[in-house]
């Protein structure tokens, strides 16, 4: 009985581990994404951002294949 219990726990600590590692890796994603995303913006807005008509075609087409 103590076996199983000990196997029980032991299974939902590594369960949990896993589950907080993904959430972590995705918060990580996240915050890089928002950085991205606020270059962008600041480049935008002080008329910096440059669009490259063939890299966009090019990542169009290829999300499309």
């Amino acid at each position: 009985m103590i076996n199983a219990l000990t196997q029980s726990f032991v299974g939902s600590t590594a369960t949990n581990v896993s589950q907080l590692n993904k959430e972590s890796k995705t918060n990580e994603t996240q915050k890089t994404e928002n950085e991205r995303l606020s270059k962008l913006a600041d480049q935008i807005k002080k008329g910096e951002y440059k669009l490259d008509m063939n890299a966009t075609a090019q990542a169009i087409s290829d999300s499309l294949l």
